[in-house]
């Protein structure tokens, strides 16, 4: 039996107190001892135990991120409110059903994260994608996984999980802007460029650019408006797009000119052949909002050669372009200045 009394000064005197029975024959002469002993200290240490244990709830209940803490075998300790908000779901009992929103790949790769925490590793924070159970809006989650180990009260994980749908979305709507030009879809010329690099470095043989140009351009501008011209850009782009393989790339790397990177291309006639689908794609009758025109395009092709650069192949397929505006027969040439293969 515990016993406590408010000493003079506020504090608790905490007795604990035992009753030992001493059997006797008459009962006049039986005997129970009361052994009285001071537990204030222990007492004192489990309110302040207590106390440190309603703060870190108090504390984990009010923080923008969801935590769940689990054991050394992977079940759940604890799990705040916040957690629940984000991945959707009520408060589970099982791993398993806490983190039933997380897309099947990702939970994969959070699983074997997991597991290298809790047999005492470490492991990079995550990325996770994350479907509602009961609808809204998907969402994109910061994942950090923490070893917890005796030392630090209990061995498990702690996971720590942070909504960044807004910053995800933030970054992916400034890596198109970073990569696509925005009237047209396909990429811009940084992106083309960095793409035709990277494949001049990386294929085992160049690849071939052809460069397009929409020709009479400006006067669509000055006689119908920026607006009709910025019309008949867009339906270039998808003309020439339509026309690609799955292998080639589209890019604008001017007001009206553009360019494909072809990267599987063996051949001078091949990359020719591509041009002069490209061309029949374009050339004929547009209806715009404000009339009708008829568009045509001059084009010039180059297939890469040894040690090129990117900035050399462009070059070359834009010096055929030239030559094929001066020729004003619309047939596609291909630059020769460098050696090709036929």
């Amino acid at each position: 039996m515990r016993l406590r009394h408010r000493r003079g000064d506020g504090s608790w005197l905490w007795v604990e107190v035992e009753n030992v029975y001493h059997h006797a024959e008459k009962p006049e002469d039986i005997v129970v001892v009361a052994l009285m002993t001071d537990i204030s200290d222990e007492m004192a240490a489990y309110d302040a135990l207590d106390r440190r244990e309603r703060l870190f709830r108090r504390l984990a209940e009010s923080l923008p991120t969801g935590l769940l803490q689990l054991d050394a075998d992977g079940s759940v300790v604890y799990a705040n409110t916040r957690l629940g908000e984000i991945l959707g779901v009520p408060a589970a009992p099982t791993l398993d059903l806490q983190l039933a929103t997380v897309d099947d790949g990702d939970r994969v790769a959070l699983t074997v994260a997991l597991r290298e925490v809790l047999d005492g590793g470490t492991t990079n924070p995550l990325e996770l994608g994350v479907r509602p159970l009961y609808g809204g809006e998907p969402r994109r989650c910061a994942v950090n996984l923490v070893a917890l180990t005796d030392r630090d009260g209990a061995a498990g994980a702690l996971i720590c999980v942070t909504d960044v749908t807004d910053s995800a979305r933030m970054r992916a709507e400034l890596e198109i802007k970073a990569t696509f030009d925005a009237l047209t879809g396909c990429h811009n010329r940084a992106s083309i460029m960095a793409s035709l690099e990277h494949a001049i470095v990386a294929d085992s043989r160049p690849p071939a650019v052809i460069f397009v140009d929409l020709n009479d351009f400006k006067p669509v501008n000055d006689t119908l408006g920026h607006a009709a011209g910025d019309e008949l850009l867009v339906h270039t782009a998808t003309a020439l797009a339509n026309t690609l393989g799955q292998n080639d790339m589209l890019g604008r790397i001017g007001g009206d000119e553009f360019l494909v990177l072809c990267r599987r291309t063996d051949s001078a006639g091949e990359a020719m052949s591509t041009a002069e689908r490209l061309r029949k794609a374009v050339n004929g009758p547009v209806r715009l909002a404000a009339g009708s025109v008829v568009a045509t395009v001059s084009i010039g092709a180059a297939v890469g050669w040894p040690g090129c650069s990117a900035d050399e192949l462009v070059a070359a397929a834009d010096s055929a372009m030239y030559e094929a505006k001066r020729s004003r027969t619309g047939e596609p040439v291909l630059h020769t200045a460098a050696p090709v293969r036929q």
